[in-house]
């Protein structure tokens, strides 16, 4: 058996994505400029 975790980069990216979503909607900060792609997906 292998002794390290699977990668978890798919994760990371979710969270990643999660956390700009909600700067960008409690902060009113445009995190990595996505606050256009984060109207198109509402």
């Amino acid at each position: 058996m292998r002794h390290h975790p699977p990668p978890r980069s798919l994760g990371k990216i979710i969270l990643m994505f999660w956390t700009a979503g909600v700067l960008d909607n409690y902060l009113g900060v445009d995190v990595f400029g996505m606050h256009n792609l984060a109207d198109a997906l509402r």
